[in-house]
């Protein structure tokens, strides 16, 4: 007999994800099913603690293995930039491994399954950023043998191509490069389409944007994964250059804002925004110019009731 948890009881709750995750940290054997998970009866007890319902009845499914993760967190990466995406996989029940450029150029990717490439302003070429040889050609190898790799905002870029150093595993080239500056930072909505993606998410997220890249068409062998939906607000949070709505919506509104790599083959995921930087940053914007511009307005009592849904609740799931 198996116990079986499933999405449908709580469809915006990544909850059913993690409790999987961390049940096969464990030791469990679970398995992926149409509907969610299933593994021994033994959960049951532990999932009901995390108010998760599920039914007995017949395993079924691809058993699943945890990724080995590593996380590139070398100088031309920099904190806070890995520590956000340390944060998420945490979050999410994820371990991984902390990776260095040296590491990188040694081989640790040998022993890997997934390289997170996060954020930052010096991802143009990782051998000449960090003064270390064999970091671009090991990350190329990598995903040629059919590594995945995800990127987000300056990880995205290096992924994409149109610049010498950038490693062309994702075929569309950002419509600014180097001008990356000319868009700027706020807080927007991004439309997911693609099914693997929205799923436990709803069809809409907001997410914070710092410069990430923005693409045209995701043609040829890339697959558009989502768009830029509707901008929410300004932000000057970190970086003291605020994207209006005016100019979100002449150069990024329905432009391809996460998509994926040249072939299947080629596990490759590029996102513009950061999904890692989750609801802390979300709520530190907010405070920063939502609160500001309408505690006048309406008091405090309406603006810290407002804020209620950036807080975590007591089960550890975020409102």
């Amino acid at each position: 007999m198996a116990f079986s948890w499933n999405w449908s009881e709580r469809p915006d709750d990544l909850a059913v994800a993690v409790f999987a995750h961390r049940a096969i940290a464990r030791g469990h054997e679970v398995s992926l099913t149409d509907d969610g998970y299933s593994g021994p009866d033994a959960l049951a007890a532990a999932a009901a603690r995390c108010a998760l319902n599920g039914v007995s009845g017949t395993a079924a499914g691809t058993r699943l293995r945890l990724p080995r993760i590593v996380l590139y967190a070398g100088d031309a990466i920099g904190y806070p930039y890995y520590a956000y995406y340390s944060h998420a996989l945490w979050s999410l029940g994820l371990a991984y491994r902390r990776a260095s450029a040296v590491q990188i150029a040694q081989g640790i990717l040998d022993h890997a399954d997934v390289l997170i490439i996060p954020g930052g302003f010096a991802t143009w070429g990782l051998d000449r950023i960090e003064e270390v040889t064999g970091v671009d050609q090991a990350i190329r190898g990598f995903i040629a043998r059919g590594g995945s790799c995800i990127g987000s905002c300056g990880g995205a870029f290096y992924l994409s191509e149109g610049r010498p150093g950038w490693l062309n595993a994702i075929d569309a080239k950002p419509r600014f490069t180097h001008e990356y500056l000319l868009t700027g930072t706020c807080l927007l909505n991004v439309r997911l389409s693609d099914p693997a993606l929205r799923r436990g998410l709803p069809e809409t997220i907001e997410l914070p944007y710092y410069h990430g890249p923005v693409y045209d068409v995701a043609e040829r062998g890339s697959s558009t994964l989502a768009t830029f939906g509707e901008h929410v607000i300004a932000n000057r949070l970190f970086i003291d250059n605020p994207l209006d709505p005016t100019r979100y919506g002449d150069i990024m509104r329905n432009r391809v804002a996460i998509l994926s790599g040249r072939t299947p083959a080629l596990r490759v995921i590029g996102f513009s925004a950061h999904p890692e930087m989750g609801e802390f940053l979300r709520k530190a914007i907010v405070l920063d110019g939502y609160v500001r511009h309408y505690l006048p307005l309406r008091g405090a009592k309406t603006m810290q009731e407002t804020l209620r849904h950036c807080q975590v609740a007591g089960d550890g799931a975020v409102e």
